[in-house]
């Protein structure tokens, strides 16, 4: 299957995806983040991936320090790998974690791994995370979010 040429790094988060599938593969579900993070690392590296753990990022307001975000996994300088693993689908506030990321460190792709019974992969482009501030803030998804329904995009 070729590569959609519009995704950024999409030869980069093949291979991310190929990792860790090999990784869920091997460990199955039910262990811990921490375990499946290390061992997607070890794997990404052995892929021949430049990959910072647990990568430390500043965030400033100005010229002012205000705190440190942790990047489960920085991919050759261009995309965030964040794992997760418990027990209930992923939610709005996992997906909002990662975009966050994205925007502190001027990045386009970002990738959650979700370490469940299987594994499933979302990706998310500077372009979608635009789009979907817009929508957030949006005049109908603000009323839709006190009239307590769901947004769908």
């Amino acid at each position: 299957m070729p590569l959609d040429p519009s995704i950024p790094h999409a030869d980069i988060t093949y291979r991310i995806i190929g990792c860790a599938m090999r990784v869920q593969s091997r460990l199955g579900p039910g262990l811990r983040e921490k375990h499946y993070q290390r061992a997607l690392t070890a794997e990404m590296r052995k892929e021949g991936f430049h990959v910072s753990e647990e990568h430390k990022v500043r965030v400033c307001d100005g010229d002012v320090w205000i705190g440190n975000l942790y990047l489960d996994h920085l991919v050759e300088h261009c995309v965030v790998v964040e794992d997760k693993a418990f027990s209930h689908m992923l939610t709005d506030e996992e997906e909002w974690q990662v975009l966050s990321y994205l925007g502190a460190t001027k990045l386009q792709v970002g990738l959650i791994q979700f370490w469940a019974q299987a594994i499933a992969v979302r990706t998310q482009t500077s372009a979608q995370r635009r789009t979907r501030m817009a929508q957030a803030h949006s005049p109908l998804h603000l009323a839709s979010q006190r009239l307590g329904s769901r947004s769908i995009t």
